[in-house]
């Protein structure tokens, strides 16, 4: 299922192309949406695009990420520098969310060089021009995907034990939560503990198996297989052909694994020995990096 991507623009953006195009570029904002359009497509991402002139409905679209889309994009333009209540908005969401801005921020005016609504995001990227918003998509399909490997390893129990401790501890600001499925422990970082910072407790959890959790670092470097680049991993030819391979199935040296698409050319990944399918780590569709993990062979 395709991830879906909210791109929120706010006021005057609708005047790209007419307006100050020495510091904005000559791009419409119907350019930036096609370009946007066509960079999530090759992502396997579906882009919706907003654009107001108004607070309160840039406020009312923010309202919806959480239950309709996967992330979000925004360039908050003149807002950027001024609403809090977009700030408080963007802070509600938890989905992976990024800023965007056409122009550098920093090497303007001083009453623009302070980004009060980048408080409510993960990351900011500004002075690109319109490659900020396909730099912005390509960032956001890493977060997504990064985001939703660690959702389906944390279940509703641990959420709920989370959450307890912080309520109980009156913690704030918590900066890191780590959680060790052996014991079943718990570890919250905050900037509101004393000593050290960090808290811990250790939650008795009926029919966990004490054992040790299988992980990519404990199994044999020959068992492995690495992406040799970076690039956006595909597990099949082409989107109505099959995958190459499944777990269980059985492959031989040379079969090819799946692709990796860099610089608009697809790689052939191939096995490097004979054997036994185990787990494929990477999802169709998901940037990598050099060196993260796609196969596991038994």
């Amino acid at each position: 299922m395709k991830k879906k991507i909210l791109i929120i623009n706010g006021p005057n953006l609708n005047l790209l192309g007419q307006r100050e195009d020495d510091i904005y570029g000559k791009d419409t904002l119907e350019n930036i949406k096609n370009a946007s359009e066509t960079k999530g497509k090759s992502l396997d991402l579906t882009i919706d695009f907003f654009q107001s002139n108004n607070e309160g409905e840039i406020i009312n679209k923010l309202h919806e990420v959480e239950e309709l889309y996967d992330g979000l994009i925004i360039n908050p333009a003149a807002y950027t520098h001024s609403s809090i209540a977009i700030l408080d908005s963007l802070r509600a969401i938890n989905k992976p969310k990024i800023e965007i801005h056409l122009s550098n921020i920093y090497s303007r005016e001083e009453y623009r060089k302070k980004s009060i609504t980048s408080e409510g995001v993960n990351g900011l990227i500004c002075g690109f021009g319109t490659n900020s918003y396909i730099l912005g998509i390509e960032a956001i399909a890493k977060l997504i995907y990064n985001w939703h490997k660690v959702m389906t390893k944390i279940d509703k129990t641990d959420i709920q034990n989370i959450n307890l401790i912080i309520k109980e501890t009156n913690l704030k600001g918590v900066s890191k939560v780590k959680i060790k499925k052996n014991n079943y422990e718990i570890e919250i970082t905050s900037d509101s503990i004393s000593q050290g910072n960090q808290i811990s407790q250790v939650i008795d959890r009926p029919n966990e198996k004490n054992e040790k959790s299988e992980s990519v670092e404990e199994i044999d470097n020959e068992n492995i297989v690495k992406s040799p680049m970076v690039g956006v991993a595909y597990l099949s030819a082409d989107p109505n052909s099959a995958p190459y391979i499944k777990i269980g199935q059985h492959v031989k040296a040379g079969d090819t694994l799946l692709l990796i698409e860099a610089m608009k050319t697809f790689n052939e990944i191939k096995a490097p020995r004979s054997g036994i399918i185990k787990k494929i780590v990477v999802l169709n569709s998901q940037p990598v990096e050099y060196g993260d993990t796609l196969i596991i062979f038994e």
